[in-house]
């Protein structure tokens, strides 16, 4: 179940269909690309990381699709099968002010089934994140829906039949452990590459402008940083050199110095930044 190892992020060549997208997200966006092509449920593999390049990749695409709509979850050993389908809830009464009634909820893929109904031209997604955590009660049932393309919802009386607009994705962690191997089984299976450290120089300098010096010195202070925690500190350089820009322009050497110290100050422990240890 690990990703599929090769250098990450070749460079893909420009194409009618990857014009205008970063080097960095191509070959994820191609993988996008033909997940919505096949009515076939895709599983996504992301090493930690790729940051959000999944994301990216479908945020571009819609972009650029105005007929593609996304719903997405987080799975969570707290996810029920009310979240995704649906479940009767209590209705607060206007006369008493007590909640006497019931009325069904319809959870997000009860909804998406009929929204694929009513827009047979568009393309839906549904989405689930960190499938991994998903309780095995709600595996069952969604598998029973991939499976089959059907799922009875004794509340209502209505079966639920799969569209032949909606695409479901679901994105795990790679590593993770699987404890239902006949649920993944329903899935195509697509690695997400990581982000190089050159690809997280271009992300750094896209998103907030900074100067190579910068952003070496970032690249640097973060070696043994997470590249997730590397774009914070990106962020917060970029706000301190934006605030103190705003009673008059910066030199270069200025902003050198303001992000010199951010990044110290970003790279301390708790006890050397507040100088005692916290008790909790």
């Amino acid at each position: 179940w690990k990703a599929a190892m090769k250098k990450p992020n070749d460079m893909l060549p420009e194409t009618p269909e990857l014009s205008g997208i970063p080097q960095y997200y191509r070959e994820t966006y191609l993988k996008v690309l033909r997940a919505l092509k096949t009515d076939i449920p895709v599983l996504f593999i992301k090493p930690i990381d790729s940051l959000d390049a999944l994301e990216e990749a479908l945020k571009i695409y819609m972009e650029k699709n105005t007929n593609l709509k996304v719903s997405s979850i987080t799975g969570t050993p707290f996810t029920d099968r009310a979240q995704i389908i649906g479940s009767y809830m209590p209705v607060e009464s206007r006369a008493t002010g007590s909640k006497e009634n019931l009325r069904f909820e319809k959870g997000v893929l009860y909804n998406l089934i009929e929204l694929c109904k009513k827009n047979p031209d568009k393309l839906y997604v549904f989405k689930i994140d960190q499938i991994e955590a998903v309780p095995a009660k709600v595996r069952s049932q969604l598998n029973q829906f991939l499976l089959t393309g059907e799922l009875e919802v004794p509340e209502t009386g209505e079966k639920l039949t799969m569209p032949k607009n909606l695409r479901i994705m679901a994105v795990m962690t790679e590593g993770s452990a699987l404890k239902d191997m006949a649920f993944y089984e329903r899935f195509l299976r697509k690695s997400i590459q990581p982000i190089d450290e050159n690809s997280l120089k271009e992300i750094i300098k896209d998103r907030f402008g900074l100067p190579d010096i910068i952003i070496e010195k970032i690249m640097k202070a973060g070696i043994n940083m997470p590249k997730a925690r590397l774009l914070i500190l990106a962020a917060y350089i970029k706000g301190r050199i934006e605030d103190k820009g705003k009673s008059g322009s910066l030199t270069d050497k200025e902003r050198i110095k303001i992000a010199d110290e951010e990044i110290r100050l970003f790279t301390l422990s708790n006890d050397e930044r507040y100088g005692h240890k916290l008790i909790f």
